[in-house]
């Protein structure tokens, strides 16, 4: 059957079912003839035409196996098995009336519900009669039912978790949502369809395809409410119908289309013929689409009625009237043959043969007989090629939807609290998404100079004020790229001309420093400051001179009348400036970093000081930095400068060049404070606003001792959280209105922000003095202090695997699933042993698995750690109060990854507190001894280490700083005779039970059994346990052993792996070391005699 072998296959199963009649096999019976059913069927599908007679035979099939089962099977089967053999009947009843345009498909497919859920073993089955009757639902117009019926899908999918259910669970809800009017929530369906791992391409693909439609949609709903007339919304329209039909969704693409129509036929005059036209061809096919025949028929009458002098496009309409035709009124229909007549007609005169031969082929069709005129010329055009495709007619929507990328969707309603896959999380601003530098998307269509894009990100709502990680805000680099449309577009939507970046820059500046003339002048008409010095002292004109200077004899005619322009605007404000003051010197609060003292030209001009409430503040605490730009000649006083070349035009040469991102470390007191009160006046020149390096911003002495910090309108205040300082700011007058429960709540979140963790604080000034919830904050700003300490009583933290989840989200990378769901039961019992777990961006787990508590055991041995991932780790540890067990055996351990730890730790200013210690099968080796014993110093409380073959030569140096220590493993380290005796000081020093030396030395060692016969003398007393194999022991050596570990407390002896020890001398052993149970190759005397 799978090889459309069908004779052969039909033969085989009518045979199939007589020797089942024979055998008096009721069961066999119902399966050949339910067999034979989907052979019939699966037939009529690749059938050219409809067959009647193979829909007759497939229903005649399945009716009979339906009957067997209910008269035959009653007593021979269970009923879960009567109900799913009924279920997949009745199942395939319902898809050959589908077929067939039967109103009983959906009696049928409802009745096979029915018998899947009495069997809830059958989801696979279950689950396909959800998808084809909720399919059903959205052709037919029905969004609710088929709302409800993709609900049911889902709610198994996420059962079973299996995510090829759930992405065709969200694929359904999203088309009925869009069917409902919801645009909001069906894209939310369409991209949880989209994450899912399915199996199935297709599916992904279709869930892409919904994802940028739905972005798209969205794109065209703000372009219609500033659509200027009749035609632009007439092609939105249009262009919306055409998306949602290439992704399947013909029912909301006939509301589209309608709405085109409808604006056309409002002001018909401005909407050509042929355009009315086209949108009624669009209309029928949707309507026929959704097998609505009666309304295609009206819509293709509508187009011919408006098209004239097109006869390929009249003969193809006939020709689907013809087709319409049939569905309606039969082939027997006289109107059916007239249509198909005027269709070849005029498919002839207009010299299409292709169209020519499929009339021809349907009109065949129609009469059951090819008359020998129409069949020679059905040959005569197949031999001129007439049959080949037409690609002229192919669709054309989906590039449409291959402009859009998937990375400028915005995840700002990315939650569905009835639907969510995960637990809901809070909702991201739109301008969040940024890059390493801290520029979002409208910054980098500013530097793209992408117009368009511009216009529809702040159609979408995006700041023009946002800043990135330097303080240069989209306007900064629109003037920059001399972009003049892109600067109109951003002053009109709000943007401050005169707002400093870094160091002072305005756009004015760099634009000057830059050459864009043109696009200096309209930043003047539009009131810029003219006076505004750059943290270097240079004005406006400063910086044009310099580029006057260097540039002049480049200049053509225009361009020399622009520069005489602006020259003479900024010399006649030089002329009457009052406000122009001097930036050096030390800041403090009373000193603000740019200040002006007379009354600005424009009502449009901004404030020259950047307000601690900026946006950008509160992004920038959560975020790394951005790539320093590169510091340029300090002897050219220039903005973010551009090369001229004779090699390139006047306007399109810009350099901008980013160096690297350099490493700096972190201070132990972290201020996260504004810019524009924390950035300390270098010394350096400093070219304004050229590609330059970033001076990292430490915050500078300031005389004044109150916690007040000036920043324009706004006050601050300073909350230190542990070992961080946060400024937040207070905007003026809302000080009595505020309260400490709010100034808490704001530094928790600003924290979390920077460090992923939510604190529960407890306010209190550094003397002590606790503070209540309900005080206001006016107390504090009038007071002596000079910062808040917020005190960690707790910490509000979500569930360990959602927490995992976030932190790759953070990263914009995928979660491991597997690991994920193993998160929970470890966090149940406080142990967290998960050994040879191979998982990617392991830091992020340890990021998430900090403060949480109590968790006693972490064991991760066998994962491999990174330098990055170690101190990740270890910031975890110092969070960990409650851990006695540290597992790291095998995880790639070196010298230099336990530096870290200890760097950690001294950072911390606290001590591990666990109890045991696992190091093992790390290449740790003697240089990574003194670091070894320096993280032994900060774990006061352990008392089993386990270091076994580490490459250390002399590991009793390295653990003699222990004092607490009762179980030592440092088996197949290969230790000398020195080294011995340097091991038996820890012995004195600890209380040590015990020892483990297994492998530590080799059979070509001189005297092994004397060395250790001497080193077990004087643990006699304390040693419990220990363990000397595969030491290359012999007879000999034992009878040395013998007598130093004879009359003490030992009560375990390992020897195993000595196969120099005979069965006589083990035998001799036991009977010496009454009590003590010996270990050895041996196994008969493996036992305590």
């Amino acid at each position: 059957m799978q090889l459309e072998r069908f004779d052969e296959a039909r033969d085989n199963l009518k045979s199939y079912l007589s020797l089942a009649e024979k055998a008096g096999s009721h069961v066999e019976q119902q399966r050949a003839l339910a067999t034979l059913g989907q052979l019939y069927f699966v037939q009529h599908q690749t059938e050219p035409q409809p067959s009647d007679r193979l829909i007759s035979k497939a229903r005649n099939a399945f009716l009979k196996s339906l009957r067997i089962v209910e008269d035959n099977l009653a007593e021979t089967l269970g009923e879960p098995e009567r109900a799913v053999m009924k279920g997949r009947l009745f199942f395939n009843m319902g898809l050959l009336y589908d077929a067939v345009e039967n109103a009983k498909a959906i009696e049928s497919f409802k009745f096979a519900l029915v018998q899947f859920v009495k069997h809830r073993e059958s989801r696979e089955d279950l689950c396909r009669c959800l998808s084809v009757l909720t399919n059903i639902h959205l052709r037919q117009g029905n969004a609710e039912n088929a709302l409800s019926l993709a609900g049911r899908l889902l709610d198994i999918g996420r059962e079973t978790k299996q995510p090829d259910i759930k992405c065709e669970a969200h694929l359904l809800r999203g088309a009925a949502l869009l069917q409902v009017g919801d645009r909001d929530e069906a894209r939310i369906a369409f991209k949880h369809a989209m994450r899912q791992k399915t199996t199935k391409r297709e599916d992904h693909e279709h869930a892409v395809r919904c994802v940028k439609l739905s972005q798209a949609l969205r794109t065209w709903d703000l372009d219609l409410k500033d659509a200027p007339d009749v035609v632009e919304r007439v092609r939105l329209h249009e262009k919306a119908g055409d998306a949602l039909v290439h992704c399947l969704l013909q029912r909301p693409a006939l509301k589209e289309y309608e709405k085109a129509v409808e604006e056309a036929l409002s002001r018909p005059d401005t909407i050509p013929s042929k355009k009315l036209a086209d949108l009624y061809v669009s209309l029928a096919e949707t309507c026929s689409d959704v097998r609505e025949y009666e309304s295609a028929l009206k819509y293709y009458r509508l187009e011919l009625a408006v098209r004239v002098d097109e006869p390929d496009e009249i003969a193809l309409t006939k020709l689907r009237i013809a087709k319409m035709l049939q569905k309606t009124s039969g082939k027997e229909s006289a109107e059916v043959e007239d249509a198909i007549r005027e269709a070849v007609t005029l498919s002839r005169r207009a010299g299409k043969p292709s169209l020519e031969l499929e009339c021809l082929e349907e009109l065949v069709l129609v009469r059951g007989k090819a008359e020998d005129e129409i069949q020679d010329r059905i040959e005569e055009l197949r031999a001129a090629g007439a049959d080949d495709t037409d690609s002229s007619r192919s669709s054309q929507q989906s590039g449409t939807l291959s402009e859009i990328d998937l990375n400028d969707i915005s995840d700002a309603s990315d939650s569905d609290p009835e639907f969510s896959d995960s637990v809901r999380r809070p909702r991201k601003k739109l301008e969040e998404k940024i890059n390493t530098k801290g520029e979002t998307k409208l910054h980098k269509a500013c530097i793209d100079g992408s117009l368009k894009k511009v216009k529809e990100l702040l159609r979408m709502g995006h700041s023009v004020h946002v800043r990135d990680y330097s303080g240069w805000q989209p306007l900064h680099e629109a003037a920059n790229y001399g972009n003049l449309e892109i600067v109109k577009c951003l002053v009109e939507a709000g943007a401050n001309v005169s707002s400093p970046g870094m160091k002072g820059v305005t756009p004015l500046h760099d634009t000057l420093g830059n050459g864009h003339l043109e696009v200096a002048l309209y930043l003047l008409e539009k009131g810029a400051s003219r006076t505004l010095r750059t943290a270097e002292g240079h004005t406006p004109l400063d910086i044009l001179l310099n580029w006057k200077s260097e540039n002049k004899s480049q200049l053509n005619s225009s361009e020399e009348a622009n520069l005489q322009k602006v020259e003479a605007w900024l010399r006649k404000a030089k002329a009457s400036s009052r406000d122009s003051v001097s930036l050096c010197g030390p800041i403090c609060e009373d000193s603000p970093w740019i200040a002006s003292q007379s009354k600005r030209s424009s009502a449009q001009e901004g404030p020259a000081l950047i307000k601690a409430a900026d946006d950008w503040l509160e992004d920038d605490l959560a975020k790394p930095k951005s790539k320093p730009r590169r510091l340029a000649e300090p002897e050219l006083p220039v903005t973010r400068k551009r090369n001229r070349s004779t090699e390139s035009s006047f306007s399109t040469k810009i350099m901008r060049i980013d160096e690297e991102e350099s490493a700096t470390e972190e201070s132990d007191d972290a201020e996260v404070m504004d810019t524009a009160d924390s950035i300390e006046q270098e010394e350096l020149p400093f070219v304004a606003g050229t590609p330059h390096k970033e001076i990292p911003a430490t915050p500078s002495p300031s005389p004044c001792k109150s916690i007040i910090a000036s920043a324009g309108s706004n006050s601050s205040l300073r909350v230190r959280i542990l070992n961080t300082l946060f400024l937040i700011p207070l905007p003026k007058g809302t000080g009595s209105a505020r309260t400490v429960g709010w100034l808490a709540a704001e530094a928790s979140k600003r924290y979390q922000d920077f460090q992923g963790t939510r604190p529960v604080l407890r306010m209190t000034l550094p003397d002590g003095a606790l503070l209540d919830q309900s005080d206001s904050i006016d107390s504090l700003l009038q007071g002596p202090c000079t910062e808040v300490i917020g005190q960690v009583e707790s910490w509000d933290l979500p569930p360990l695997a959602e927490r995992y989840r976030s932190e790759c989200e953070r990263k914009n990378v995928l979660a491991c699933a597997n690991f994920a769901s193993a998160l929970q039961p470890c966090v149940e019992s406080g142990d967290f042993t998960i050994p040879c777990f191979s998982i990617g961006n392991i830091d992020l787990f340890f990021r998430a698995l900090r403060h949480q508590d109590p968790l006693h055991t972490l064991d991760i041995s066998g994962t491999v750690l990174t330098p990055s991932a170690m101190t990740t780790l270890c910031e975890c540890l110092v969070t960990l109060h409650s851990l006695n067990y540290l597992g790291l055996k095998c995880t790639g351990l070196k010298g230099n990854y336990l530096d870290i730890a200890v760097q950690s730790l001294q950072k911390a200013q606290v001590q591990l507190q666990c109890s045991e210690l696992e190091l093992s099968y790390n290449p740790i080796g003697n240089e990574g001894g003194s670091a070894l014993t320096s993280l032994l110093a900060h774990t006061p409380r352990l008392r089993t280490l386990r270091i076994e073959s580490c490459s250390f030569t002399d590991p009793g140096s390295y653990v003699r700083c222990l004092k607490t220590l009762e179980a030592l493993y440092i088996g197949f380290n290969a230790l000398s005779v020195d080294a011995l005796d340097r091991l038996s000081l820890v012995l004195d020093d600890n209380p040590l039970q015990v020892l483990d030396l297994s492998g530590c030395f080799t059979g070509e060692m001189v005297r092994v059994g004397e060395a250790l016969a001497s080193f077990l003398a004087k643990a006699k007393c304390k040693l419990v346990e220990i363990g000397i194999g595969c030491c290359g022991l012999t007879d000999g050596d034992i009878s040395a052993l013998c007598a130093s570990v004879a009359g003490g407390t030992l009560s375990k002896l390992d020897i195993t792996a000595s196969p120099g020890i005979s069965y006589e001398c083990i035998e001799d052993l036991s009977h010496k070391l009454s009590g003590v149970k010996i270990f050895s190759d041996h196994s008969a005397c493996d036992c305590c005699l």
